[in-house]
């Protein structure tokens, strides 16, 4: 009856000192959290610069991120042909800032962009989708809420080139009759908008 007890009480401590040292692995395990990632509008050059802010917890040595474009909710394998940034830094850094290039991203093929940061140790690296392309709002060239005069003097400027080219959403929100091109006859349909001519744009009533 002694040894009974005695061998139950054994096995019990056993499963008591197991889920402890599960429970310490566990609480001290190695993570990385995305905190946040900004993508700024295409520079000059055609780049756009990102910024990724993380925390990392218990991780020796370096951690690692990489980027690559793609649609949808799930990120794409990473191959060569898709990775856009791969590079390592010291886990004690809180962000990374690198360059990509504009024509890695479409807006049919490929919208956002799918960034995984993980480390030495970390069992499920973390993950983050930016919307590159966003909302677009056809008409409103400088982004305030309205399409007016101003946005089609706007559309004038980069006709002509005394302003610098609009890119990325700008150059969406500009080429309002979808031809490719942002000129006059945008900039005719803008004003014509704003007075109440017409209500919908010619892009906007294409098929979706």
């Amino acid at each position: 009856m002694v040894r009974t007890k005695l061998s139950m009480l054994l096995a019990m401590a056993a499963v008591v000192i197991g889920l402890l040292a599960i429970m310490s692995v566990s609480a001290f395990a190695a993570s990385v959290d995305i905190t946040n990632v900004t993508v700024s509008e295409p520079d000059s050059e055609g780049l756009r610069e990102v910024t990724v802010t993380y925390t990392a917890t218990d991780i020796d040595g370096d951690v690692t991120i990489l980027a690559v474009p793609g649609v949808g909710d799930t990120m794409p394998t990473p191959t060569d042909d898709n990775i856009i940034y791969i590079d390592q830094q010291p886990a004690t850094e809180t962000s990374f800032t690198f360059l990509v290039d504009d024509s890695a991203f479409d807006e049919v093929t490929a919208p956002k962009l799918f960034v995984k940061v993980g480390g030495t140790d970390v069992e499920d690296p973390d993950e983050l989708i930016e919307d590159i392309f966003g909302i677009v709002i056809y008409g409103d060239v400088n982004g305030d809420g309205d399409v007016n005069a101003a946005d089609a003097s706007l559309v004038l400027q980069h006709f002509v080139g005394s302003i610098t080219p609009f890119t990325g959403n700008v150059f969406l929100a500009a080429d309002v009759n979808n031809d490719g091109d942002v000129n006059a006859a945008d900039a005719s349909l803008i004003l014509q908008y704003f007075v109440g001519s017409i209500t919908k744009f010619p892009v906007e009533e294409l098929p979706q």
